[in-house]
């Protein structure tokens, strides 16, 4: 892992004690995970600003004290993120599974949101195939989109 380490991280490393080994434990279960070392850092600084926020390492965290915080983390007025409440829950439950404690603590679970895909109108098709300008390119995109193929698909299409 070749990144630089975030702020927040090394702020709990020198404030937390006993946050090194966590890091340790988060990187080795990383590693045996094949997750990426964005996953790691990412976990890694969500994990330190819940530890900053209460001084002590997740294992002591009461149930209420993690809900309190991602109540304030939803509440949060800088303009909260979902996306930020998703990576703290992820870290936290990551965390609690590699130490071997994965029902520790009730965490919420997060539903995905369903999204629609975007179709094409009839005009917007047109203007799309009438503006590639190379005849190949035109109908690749044209067999793409009427046949629905993926990008990945359309590269493994044989000519049999």
């Amino acid at each position: 892992m070749r990144k630089k380490i975030p702020t927040i991280v090394q702020m709990a490393l020198l404030k937390i004690p006993g946050f090194k080994n966590l890091l340790l434990q988060l990187k080795e279960g990383v590693l045996i995970n094949e997750l990426s070392e964005s996953t790691f850092l990412n976990y890694g600084r969500k994990l330190a600003q819940i530890c900053l926020r209460f001084n002590k390492l997740p294992e002591h965290f009461s149930e209420e004290e993690i809900n309190t915080y991602l109540a304030i983390l939803v509440q949060d007025a800088r303009g909260f993120s979902r996306s930020e409440f998703k990576h703290m829950v992820y870290s936290l439950r990551f965390y609690f599974k590699i130490i071997g404690r994965p029902n520790e603590l009730k965490l919420p679970v997060i539903k995905a949101t369903k999204r629609l895909p975007v179709v094409l109108n009839k005009h917007e098709c047109k203007l799309l195939f009438n503006l590639t300008e190379n005849l190949k390119h035109r109908i690749v995109l044209m067999l793409m989109y009427s046949s629905g193929l993926r990008v990945s698909e359309l590269v493994h299409l044989k000519w049999e």
